[in-house]
């Protein structure tokens, strides 16, 4: 008797520890099963937060390409604004065509080497007869009637932009007067010299009398 009730004891002993253990691998297969689904929350909030850098990155740099653009519009726009200023320069002596500049010796002598007739325009810019030529003379040499190989130079006389080189030209033509006006023929003869103010047909007509000489 007494050893059956020892192998009853035993048993329950048994199965109360055999329970107990059950319950304890359960709530460590719910913990870790929490754990994992928190893991896995975790590792999809931050799937979602670089997506949505990624994004931000990506629109980033289109505000930075649109902005790119207009940048370079803006130096597009500035570089026509400065190429149309150009245009209407005087041309320099080497260019083709007939051309209008600030008078330099070099440019001059080397007109001359080209054989090229010459227009000399005596210019001070506190003369009002000078002010009314020159935008009068400017026109002139646009124009579709000038000889195309006509060299035309801006002399100042007497003014606060006189040089050196200009007191030089005036004196080698024998200038009294600014609104002097000298045309000279491919050899370097002086085919006109004439003061006072010359009409666009005037200053024409004259460049291609000193050509045809």
């Amino acid at each position: 008797m007494k050893i059956f009730l020892a192998l009853v004891f035993f048993g329950m002993v048994f199965l109360f520890g055999c329970v107990q253990t059950t319950q304890s691998d359960s709530v460590m297969q719910d913990s870790q099963g929490d754990k994992m689904q928190g893991d896995s929350m975790v590792s999809d909030s931050m799937g979602d937060s670089m997506g949505d850098s990624m994004i931000g990155d990506d629109i980033g740099m289109d505000d930075s390409v649109n902005h790119g653009d207009s940048m370079g519009d803006g130096d597009s726009k500035q570089t026509d604004a400065m190429n149309d200023s150009m245009a209407d320069a005087p041309k320099s002596s080497t260019a083709f065509g007939p051309t209008y500049e600030r008078y330099t010796k070099a440019a001059f002598d080397e007109a001359r080497a080209e054989g090229r007739p010459i227009f000399l325009g005596f210019y001070a810019n506190w003369c009002p007869t000078c002010q009314a030529q020159m935008p009068v003379t400017a026109e002139a040499f646009k124009s579709m009637d000038m000889p195309e190989n006509v060299a035309g130079f801006v002399v100042h006389y007497n003014d606060a932009e006189t040089n050196a080189e200009d007191n030089d030209a005036a004196r080698t033509f024998g200038i009294a007067y600014q609104h002097t006006h000298i045309f000279l023929s491919h050899s370097g003869a002086v085919v006109k010299k004439t003061t006072g103010h010359l009409s666009e047909a005037d200053i024409i007509a004259f460049a291609k009398q000193a050509e045809s000489v």
